[in-house]
C-alpha cells in the first residue's frame, strides 16, 4: 500500500509525505518527508527517510531565464545517515 500527502504552506513552500507498507513483511512502513522551497531561480529541499534514517539537503540555482536558449544550473546535495554509522564505528566485541 502506498500513500502520499502534499500540502502547500505558502506560494514558495510545500511539504510532501510518502509512505509505503508491504503487508507481506512485518517491517515498519517506510516514510519519506520533504520540505521544498522554490522561488524559480533558487530552490532547496530538506528530506528525511525513516527506513535508513537518511537526512538530506539539496539546493539548485538557475542562471539565465527559462525562455533563453541556454540555461545553466548549479546544484549540491549533502546527505547524512543517522542510523548507519558503519564508516567510523567499530564493535568492541569483535577482534
Amino acid at each position: 500500500m502506498e500513500a502520499m500527502y502534499v500540502r502547500r504552506l505558502s506560494r514558495h513552500v510545500q511539504y510532501l509525505v510518502t509512505a509505503v507498507n508491504s503487508p507481506k513483511t512485518y517491517a515498519a512502513p517506510q516514510i519519506a518527508m520533504q520540505l521544498q522551497y522554490d522561488i524559480g531561480k533558487w530552490c532547496s529541499e530538506c528530506s528525511f527517510t525513516s527506513d535508513d534514517g537518511l537526512l538530506g539537503l539539496r539546493a539548485l540555482y538557475n542562471f539565465g531565464t527559462p525562455s533563453s536558449i541556454g540555461q545553466w544550473s548549479v546544484g549540491t546535495e549533502v546527505y547524512y545517515g543517522i542510523l548507519d554509522k558503519s564508516g567510523g564505528s567499530r564493535n568492541k566485541d569483535c577482534p
